[in-house]
Parts: C-alpha cells; sequence; structure tokens
C-alpha cells in the first residue's frame, strides 16, 4: 500500500502519510483502516499528509464513496479536527471541493504546507 499509518494517543491524532501514486480506492482503505486501527477513537484528530504522493487517481464515484464515508462517520460522533499537508495546488483544489460538498454536515478541513505547521495547528508537541 502506498500509505502509513501512525497512530498517537497520547496526543488523540493519527497521521495517514501517503506517497507515490494513490487511487481512490486506496485513499477509502487508509481512512478505513485508521477508523479500525485499535488505538483510535473517534474524538480523535487526523492528519492526511500527501506531501510526498506523486499522483492521485480518483474516479468521481470514489469521491463520492469518500463523501459518503465521511458523513457516516461525522453521523456516528466522529468528532475530531482534520488536516491536509499538501506540496501543490491540486490537493488543495481537491481538499476544497471536499469542504464545499461536505459543508452541510462537517467542519472543514484544514490545509497546511507542512506536517511541523499541522502539528502547530493541533497543538500537538513533542513529535
Amino acid at each position: 500500500m502506498p500509505y502509513t499509518l501512525t497512530v498517537i494517543p497520547e496526543h488523540r491524532a493519527g497521521i495517514v502519510h501517503l506517497t507515490g501514486r494513490v487511487t481512490g480506492a486506496e485513499l477509502i482503505s487508509a481512512a478505513a483502516e485508521l477508523a479500525a486501527h485499535p488505538l483510535w477513537q473517534s474524538h480523535f484528530r487526523a492528519i492526511g499528509d500527501v506531501s510526498e504522493q506523486a499522483s492521485l487517481a480518483v474516479v468521481p464515484a470514489e469521491f463520492e464513496q469518500l463523501l459518503v464515508d465521511v458523513r457516516a462517520l461525522r453521523m456516528a460522533g466522529e468528532q475530531g479536527e482534520r488536516v491536509v499537508v499538501v506540496r501543490d495546488e491540486m490537493w488543495t483544489s481537491l481538499v476544497s471541493l471536499f469542504n464545499h460538498r461536505l459543508a452541510d454536515s462537517s467542519r472543514p478541513i484544514r490545509v497546511v504546507s507542512t506536517l511541523d505547521e499541522a502539528f502547530d495547528y493541533l497543538d500537538i508537541t513533542g513529535t
């Protein structure tokens, strides 16, 4: 898989680090795997680090499935902040579209340019 997962219980956070070529199915899988991680709890904050990703291939049905999954998590009480670390405008645009489509059911996903900036935004120290 082109991703790794890290859960940091003492900071109530999880990180999905994506690299290489990533498909929509792999994004869906990574999100599901993080939610099912034995250390994960619904109030944890999540960081998606796509700063080292080479390419993304998402078809409309996968994008729609991601929206459905996020809405379902919110309805089930998933309340943690979400941050995405990006390196280019493509990801910024995609997250903006995602936020627009989720405006009725979710707080916005924050876009930052470095992992340190994500840690600062979530007030995570010592990682």
